[in-house]
């Protein structure tokens, strides 16, 4: 087992602010630890995904229980991220979605839809009906 990198864990829990968090501090009432709310498990979960680096990454709703500007700020950083390396981004939020370099839509368990967000939109498609249904709540 590798040893633990106490800069790289204080860096990964400051990209998502839980830098109030120790390092060494116990998670988890069950265990006579902190509890921690829905979006802070999410962004711990996040943050061991930064400190691990992989070549592949799967996410699967990863934002769900962060705010707006907090979902944004992950991604955007996830973005930079996959530079090198593959991310496979599960989402219902088409406007997370449409910053991917390669969009699957996947209906009924089949996948129905493949391209770049431009490519989608162009179509008359499943991508673009949720991508016009989901506007309308930020277009008034």
């Amino acid at each position: 087992m590798n040893p633990l990198d106490e800069t790289k864990i204080d860096q990964a829990l400051d990209f998502v602010s839980l830098n109030d968090i120790a390092s060494d501090e116990v998670l988890g009432k069950e265990i006579g630890g902190i509890d921690l709310s829905g979006g802070q498990w999410q962004k711990l979960a996040i943050a061991r995904s930064v400190y691990r680096n992989r070549a592949l990454l799967v996410l699967d709703e990863p934002t769900s229980n962060l705010d707006p500007l907090m979902e944004t700020e992950i991604f955007q950083h996830y973005l930079t991220m996959a530079n090198d390396k593959t991310v496979i981004y599960v989402t219902h939020r088409i406007s997370m979605a449409a910053l991917a370099q390669r969009i699957i839509v996947i209906k009924d368990g089949e996948i129905i839809q493949d391209g770049s967000h431009d490519d989608l939109i162009k179509n008359e498609g499943e991508y673009k009906r949720l991508y016009q249904e989901q506007a309308k709540w930020y277009v008034r």
